[in-house]
């Protein structure tokens, strides 16, 4: 047991570091140079020594308490940036995620409305690439069951058809994998994933999600929570890319920090939305019918079918 502890309090003084500690150092000090150098000797690193310089020998020759001190008030201001950082990431990861559906949230309003209407029109035209394809296929087998010379043509018309279609789709599901009803892309990653579940299944994954992992293997419950932290880590990635940006009220470099950490967190963001919106559909793929089974359902075959999944999701509910 003590080994346990030992083990388990390593870990979280690692993470604590790595998170909040170092992070908020790196904030600190960037924020201490911006106050020394300003915006008139913004990239001016001989003026910073000199300015550290008469820092140092304006404190004095410091006794070892007052540094003590000093390390303390360093390390609770670094804590204390970090809780800011966690406050702003879930703001950030509130904002990736909602649903735009009050008039006050006129802007969000307005930019899903203009996802939705690029989504539709690059879906319109991929339905219609699919029927070039279709027919397309359609001369290739004709060709081949007339035995005609014009194979090799139509062959290359189907393979151009293709390549079309699949461009259009690429460039469609980079906007979403479903019809758009957030915002951003990774707001529709995690809502598709409900969509998805919803239309295949009959299953609520709100309502099932908390008794589905109870259900899943330890190894798949590992991956969840991995993904779920990897989720609010980039969420707090992005928060400190927020913190950097009141420093530039003073020293303009901070600016391009600030926005270099947002954009890292952002795109940690959109690979921890993809990872875990697939495993979530991945779970429910795999358990779903062991659930059923733990609440007394037969599953027809093994599989969880639409009215199935009503009925699973009426029984969860209870009927709210």
């Amino acid at each position: 047991m003590t080994t346990l502890l030992t083990t388990l309090a390593t870990k979280l003084a690692e993470k604590w570091m790595t998170l909040v500690v170092l992070p908020g150092l790196l904030l600190l000090a960037t924020a201490f140079a911006g106050t020394m150098l300003k915006h008139r000797h913004a990239l001016d690193v001989r003026h910073l020594v000199g300015e550290v310089n008469r820092f140092g020998k304006a404190a004095g020759g410091t006794p070892a308490a007052t540094l003590a001190v000093m390390l303390v008030a360093l390390l609770l201001a670094s804590a204390a940036a970090g809780l800011l950082a966690q406050a702003a990431g879930a703001g950030l990861r509130w904002l990736w995620t909602v649903t735009p559906r009050h008039p006050d949230r006129l802007p969000l309003v307005l930019l899903t409305r203009r996802r939705r209407d690029r989504w539709t029109k690059l879906d319109r035209d991929y339905r219609a690439a699919q029927d070039d394809v279709d027919q397309a296929t359609a001369a290739v087998d004709d060709a081949r069951a007339a035995q005609s010379d014009s194979v090799e043509v139509e062959e290359r018309r189907l393979a151009h058809a293709v390549d079309v279609a699949a461009a259009i789709a690429a460039r469609r599901n980079r906007i979403a994998s479903a019809r758009p009803s957030r915002p951003t892309w990774m707001g529709d990653r995690l809502a598709a994933a409900e969509t998805r579940v919803r239309g295949q299944y009959g299953l609520d994954l709100s309502a099932v999600w908390p008794r589905l992992q109870l259900v899943v293997p330890d190894a798949a419950r590992a991956d969840l929570r991995s993904a779920a932290d990897a989720w609010n880590r980039a969420g707090i990635v992005a928060g400190w890319g927020l913190l950097y940006l009141p420093v530039t009220v003073v020293w303009w470099p901070a600016a391009p920090i600030g926005l270099a950490v947002l954009l890292v967190g952002r795109r940690r963001g959109r690979a921890a939305a993809a990872a875990l919106a697939d495993l979530a559909e991945s779970a429910v793929d795999l358990y779903a019918p062991t659930l059923a089974e733990q609440l007394g359902v037969t599953a027809p075959v093994g599989a969880v079918n639409p009215a199935l999944g009503r009925r699973i999701t009426e029984q969860l509910r209870k009927g709210t």
